[in-house]
């Protein structure tokens, strides 16, 4: 994987449009630019046929499977539960900290499975317990099933003697380590302790360790099927960018790195959440929709979701519907393509 060495047309856009988000004409501001965004990384990649990835009678059905109607707030941390045919998700109340919800939607009935679930991030361990980023708390967490009434375990809430930022997306390893983002989203004005917003990963004996340090606000993360590259997504900040960095095999604990942050590729899409395929496709959620890339960064295209996506994950019988959460809805759509799973999960 080679490194960028010199910023493209989309990276300098995305810098601007970081360096405006705080003053009085941002709105404007970024009104002005992302169709301008969106025209450039149309053709940044080489392109490949949306045809690829989405059956042709299915290109304008993207189906709102929880409506605003239903009362969410905010959706985020989709995950499919195989064994219960459901997706359960989190409903963020942004400045209420302590008093989110986790749903559940199966076969059309959204259920209400546990308050005061201020979670970002929610994916499976090997053991089919819930991990997930608490935001509100500032904390890493492991809710074991039933989901409704299993006891939540906190797996790490600081790093050096300092608290974390508001943990944002998760994934889990074969191995059974725990990687997280941590970014500053959900601190609403509370100090942030820590010198930068980092990558962790918790080894499975519950060590943490910080293995990149690089980024600006990471966001997304997701492993390659053969778990061999990581990708690590940037919102919002000034990098504005999907990294993909070789991964570093630990094998003994106490190690300090797990990336090879010297060579890495670039996806120039500034991206929330995303999730990969059994054949390394992935799927961001971004401005305007779903973009699906190869895992060469050639572009398919993009399934257009009609509120700003938040979120992705792949689900239902055969794991072939992605999930995404946008604003107050979810939506789902069938696909060609199949989801990546963990090996060695025991469910």
């Amino acid at each position: 994987l080679a490194q960028e060495k010199h910023p493209d047309p989309i990276t300098e856009i995305h810098r601007y449009r970081a360096s405006v988000m705080v003053s009085s004409c941002y709105l404007p501001c970024y009104l002005l630019f992302t169709p301008v965004l969106l025209l450039l990384e149309a053709v940044h990649a080489q392109e490949r046929d949306i045809s690829e990835i989405i059956f042709p009678e299915d290109i304008e059905s993207v189906e709102e499977i929880v409506i605003p109607d239903d009362g969410m707030h905010f959706t985020e941390g989709p995950v499919w539960v195989q064994e219960e045919n459901a997706l359960y998700f989190s409903d963020m109340r942004f400045l209420l900290r302590e008093e989110g919800r986790l749903m559940r939607w199966r076969k059309g009935e959204l259920t209400v499975v546990r308050e005061g679930w201020q979670a970002n991030g929610n994916t499976r361990d090997l053991e089919g317990n819930l991990v997930s980023c608490n935001y509100g708390l500032r904390q890493v967490t492991r809710l074991s099933r039933p989901f409704g009434s299993g006891n939540v375990t906190v797996l790490t809430n600081g790093y050096e003697g300092k608290k974390l930022g508001a943990p944002n997306d998760i994934a889990v390893k074969s191995d059974g380590s725990i990687w997280f983002t941590d970014a500053f989203f959900g601190l609403y004005g509370r100090e942030e302790e820590q010198d930068g917003r980092y990558v962790y990963r918790i080894s499975p004996t519950g060590t943490l360790t910080a293995v990149y340090k690089g980024g600006d606000l990471p966001n997304g993360i997701g492993f390659s099927p053969d778990e061999k590259r990581l990708y690590i997504g940037e919102d919002y900040g000034e990098i504005g960018t999907v990294r993909v960095f070789d991964v570093i095999d630990i094998e003994h604990e106490g190690a300090q790195d797990g990336l090879n942050t010297t060579h890495f590729r670039e996806i120039p899409l500034r991206a929330d959440g995303f999730a990969l395929d059994g054949e390394e496709n992935i799927y961001i959620a971004a401005v305007g929709g779903v973009h699906v890339y190869d895992k060469d960064g050639n572009k398919y295209g993009m399934i257009r979701i009609p509120k700003r996506s938040r979120n992705v994950a792949f689900g239902g019988k055969k794991n072939n519907y992605i999930f995404v959460t946008a604003w107050s809805s979810v939506f789902r759509l069938r696909i060609k393509k199949w989801g990546n799973r963990v090996e060695n999960r025991m469910w």
